[in-house]
């Protein structure tokens, strides 16, 4: 439901909220602290605009992480900040002193300097309800570990704004007589409890107790119900396993397939790493272009991969050791494996580079076969 509330009907104060400043320490080690109660956790009575309300410390909530200590709710008129908000298992709302600074206004400076001299300092909160629960004449519920007696109403949830020093708390006098601008629309749900009547009280522990019964006795008295029960519960059982089978299968198979691109992907990416490493190493090398094929096979790529993991520094270190062997055992003076050949220019080089390539095949043959007894001996 949405309401117009009053502004001042937001604040609270009850007897037992107090607000006072403590020393700590000596000379230049001497230090203040705030010691408050925010609310006791007790009922505030005879309220203007709520009557008798009672402020649920479970449903307190907290949506910032640091919050104003005013003097009697007033926005320009700053005492100090808390990070240390603290609700006990009773509803007693209190500041941690150790997470609670003075500011240095006016407002502050006079609150420390009375309240040092014993001036009774009062404190007040300041909430807004987003539940409450309505308590009609003789209803009674537990708030707050103890037993509340309507009529009454019961925060039980609100959103903490911020604590205020008084000095005489909030005001108990002030009436609905308010400008427009004083109001506030808030939004919140609201439940009733009715008083339990002697008669209500029967009918409840009747319908428990008929329950019991018919748990208890179902097997003897409706033996057929029970059948038809179990046949329609096995049923829609059965049906929502095979839903669920059919949905695994489904998932099963989707996984199946993501894993099985994931390998190729994987694999992909490492054949071409391993022919990046040898297109760089050959292009360096002094072998002809026509071999590189043949030479990287010498070398596989898949006998450094451990884990999934390539190792590119062991791969990259075999092949220029392949290419250097190629290279010390003469592959630029075999017959057919020359890169240039000596002639006047012209023609006649490429002549030269003709004939080179008709003898390739067999040049080669005769190379890998030498290659092969070399790696057969070591």
């Amino acid at each position: 439901m949405s309401v117009k509330v009053p502004v001042k009907a937001l604040s609270f104060h009850d007897n037992a909220s107090t607000a006072c400043v403590e020393s700590f320490g000596e000379g230049e080690e001497k230090k203040e602290k705030l010691k408050m109660t925010i609310y006791s956790g007790k009922p505030i009575t005879g309220h203007w605009y709520w009557g008798d309300l009672v402020i649920d410390g479970k449903g307190i909530q907290f949506t910032k992480n640091r919050y104003p200590i005013l003097e009697s709710h007033d926005v320009d008129k700053k005492v100090a900040f808390s990070d240390g908000i603290v609700v006990d298992g009773k509803g007693k709302v209190s500041v941690d002193p150790e997470k609670t600074v003075f500011v240095d206004t006016p407002e502050s400076q006079e609150f420390r300097r009375l309240s040092s001299d014993g001036f009774p300092y009062e404190s007040s909160i300041s909430a807004r309800p987003t539940r409450i629960e309505k308590l009609e004449e003789g209803a009674k519920t537990e708030v707050n570990g103890f037993t509340m007696t309507g009529p009454a109403s019961i925060w039980r949830e609100c959103v903490f704004r911020e604590g205020s020093v008084c000095v005489f708390g909030a005001d108990k006098n002030t009436n609905a007589k308010v400008s427009n601008s004083e109001f506030e629309e808030l939004e919140f749900a609201e439940v009733v409890v009715k008083k339990e009547t002697k008669k209500s009280t029967e009918n409840k522990k009747r319908e428990e107790v008929k329950e019991e019964m018919t748990l208890d006795e179902l097997k003897e008295k409706h033996p057929e119900l029970v059948t038809k029960l179990t046949e329609e519960v096995t049923a829609k059982f059965n049906d929502e396993k095979k839903k669920n089978d059919a949905e695994m299968d489904k998932m099963r198979t989707i996984m199946s397939e993501l894993q099985k691109d994931n390998e190729i992907r994987k694999e992909n990416e490492l054949k071409a790493n391993a022919s990046a490493i040898w297109a760089r190493c050959l292009a360096e090398s002094d072998i002809p272009e026509h071999l590189f094929e043949k030479v990287e096979n010498m070398v596989q790529y898949n006998k450094f991969v451990k884990d999934g993991k390539f190792d590119i520094d062991a791969f990259t270190q075999k092949v220029k050791e392949e290419i250097k062997d190629w290279e010390d055992k003469g592959i630029s003076n075999v017959q057919g494996f020359s890169t240039t050949v000596k002639g006047s220019a012209g023609d006649s080089e490429q002549k030269a580079e003709t004939e080179m390539a008709k003898n390739d095949d067999s040049a080669v043959d005769r190379m890998l076969g030498y290659i092969g007894q070399e790696i057969n001996k070591d």
